[in-house]
């Protein structure tokens, strides 16, 4: 690991201080910086994965983290590297500034890969970099992420920007359909068709916290909330849920 020390003084290169001005968050310990790298889509090709780990090696203490908005994050720049860093990510074309701003969009696989997707989240996402381009980086704290299914892999319920009104009579509809057939008791399974294991015995925690939020978001917060109650009096002395809960048909 490198000596941390201050920023260099002189010209810095083009485009430095846009980027930085996302892409870089000074640690708590003095002379060092985590640098974002803002992955489209979480996508990478091999020789850009090849050059982070070659800026690691270099700059860093070897160590790579990835995030849940799928970028990456570099720590323990010294940042009197920062610019040095920056011409590498440029080369490696992986230096687009904005990183958890408006244009930093976070998608599932949707359709494309996963077998339980009913929409092209992706293809969304893609579709929603390119329009928003013209905004650039000034929603700095405006959050959009897609789905590709209820399950919330892509963190929609986070997001800060829905594309369906809760009241639209097809979300509502949507809720209501996923309740009559998933729903089972207080919980809510991902599926109920058999599977190379079975019939699914246990439901999907995270999917009962989002018809909880569904059921708020149409109206129904007397059920949610009740529901919601329900569901926290499972927890253990820890104050911890099982990803997977079994209830019955009365609760």
């Amino acid at each position: 690991l490198k000596p941390g020390s201050g920023m260099p003084t002189g010209a810095l290169p083009e485009g430095y201080e846009t980027w930085a001005r996302h892409n870089v968050r000074a640690q708590k310990q003095e002379g060092y910086s985590s640098i974002i790298v803002k992955m489209p889509l979480g996508d990478f090709t091999p020789k850009q994965g090849r050059g982070l780990s070659d800026i690691a090696r270099e700059f860093t203490g070897d160590s790579i983290r990835l995030t849940a908005d799928q970028n990456t994050v570099i720590r323990w720049v010294s940042s009197s590297d920062l610019p040095a860093v920056y011409e590498r990510l440029v080369s490696l074309e992986l230096a687009e500034p904005g990183a958890g701003t408006l244009s930093d969009i976070t998608s599932c696989p949707g359709t494309d890969t996963c077998k339980l997707g009913i929409s092209s989240s992706r293809g969304l996402a893609m579709e929603l970099r390119r329009r928003l381009a013209v905004v650039g980086n000034a929603a700095d704290d405006l959050h959009v992420k897609c789905s590709g299914c209820f399950n919330s892999c892509g963190q929609h319920h986070v997001a800060d920007i829905g594309f369906l009104a809760p009241d639209d009579p097809r979300y509502v509809a949507t809720v209501e359909a996923i309740g009559r057939e998933l729903r089972r008791g207080d919980a809510l399974f991902r599926y109920v068709a058999p599977d190379d294991f079975g019939e699914p015995e246990t439901s999907f925690t995270i999917c009962t916290f989002w018809y909880i939020d569904a059921l708020a978001a149409i109206g129904r917060r007397d059920e949610a909330r009740a529901m919601f109650e329900r569901l926290l009096a499972r927890r253990n002395h820890l104050g911890l849920l099982s990803e997977d809960l079994a209830f019955g048909e009365g609760g």
